[in-house]
């Protein structure tokens, strides 16, 4: 509104309360932080665009929409969502985009809020809607433009960086990668867990 645009341009989905209860949460939150920007300005229910279609049984419990929202996000982008915000909330997106609910020429943004590691707590429920399976041994028997998948395949089942540094490792040294491959490996911290293998590594020395 700061910009003179409707804040209907903003969509949120709940994931936490219903649609009802987030709605009023939503507007009792956004008028009282109007009040203090600009105490002339009314904002309207109607303003607030909140949808509760893709919340599914209650927090935290899967749907088919938003499991089939991550792994197309993972598989295309390379992008992880966690399942319990940001997935549930591209796969109202993409519902909405099936129904064209946007014009052709509209620009949309989908704003990413985090929580990649709760991807773990739901890696049995991903793994049974993907039927298992592992990718190809080696990179180069795949097609060139599946290889982004296969490399989102590579890393899905690994659960720290030292297991996916690990993984890349004994995958060059297999072949698994050809010369002239651009690999790019993504560490995603945890550093703190090194007190924790304190006595493995000492045991190297």
């Amino acid at each position: 509104m700061g910009v003179g645009h409707s804040p209907g341009l903003v969509r949120s989905y709940s994931v936490l309360a219903d649609e009802d209860q987030s709605r009023t949460a939503t507007l009792d939150t956004a008028r009282a932080a109007l009040e203090l920007l600009d105490g002339g300005r009314l904002l309207q229910e109607a303003d607030i665009d909140v949808r509760g279609d893709e919340r599914g049984a209650g927090y935290g419990i899967p749907t088919a929409a938003m499991i089939g929202a991550v792994r197309l996000m993972a598989s295309s982008e390379g992008l992880l969502l966690d399942p319990v915000y940001s997935g549930k909330a591209l796969a109202g997106l993409l519902r909405a985009a099936r129904l064209r609910e946007f014009r052709a020429d509209a620009n949309i943004l989908f704003l990413m809020t985090g929580g990649r590691p709760g991807l773990f707590a739901y890696r049995k429920t991903l793994d049974a809607a993907s039927g298992g399976g592992e990718p190809p041994a080696r990179r180069h028997d795949v097609p060139p433009e599946k290889r982004k998948n296969y490399d989102c395949a590579r890393a899905w089942n690994k659960w720290e960086p030292f297991d996916a540094f690990a993984s890349l490792h004994a995958a060059v040294r297999a072949g698994a990668y050809q010369s002239g491959d651009s690999v790019l490996l993504v560490m995603t911290g945890g550093s703190p867990g090194i007190f924790a293998y304190r006595r493995a590594f000492d045991g190297h020395h």
